[in-house]
């Protein structure tokens, strides 16, 4: 699309919100598509986008929204990036 995008940044923008728990951002490299997986009390992609609209560019809102009650943890209890990306992308 043209534009440098950084993951960490969609990440900290989302986090900063008060009703989200904690999010990451994969991308799918086949599809060419950012997926966001983030942990609230409920689900609030709608809500997410609305705020999102105020904080970031268009082209960086994520493409896609996996709602977790509880986001996988790894071994060292950190969000597990590596199984989200299996889950949620056809690549890398």
């Amino acid at each position: 699309m043209g534009h440098r995008i950084e993951l960490g940044e969609i990440e900290t923008a989302v986090n900063a919100l008060d009703f989200i728990e904690t999010a990451c951002c994969v991308y799918d490299g086949v599809r060419e598509k950012i997926v966001l997986c983030y942990q609230a009390r409920e689900a609030c992609d709608k809500k997410i986008v609305g705020e999102l609209a105020k904080a970031l560019p268009k082209y960086m809102w994520p493409n896609r929204y996996a709602y977790y009650e509880r986001i996988p943890l790894n071994k060292n209890g950190k969000m597990d990036r590596v199984l989200l990306t299996e889950k949620h992308c056809k690549g890398k």
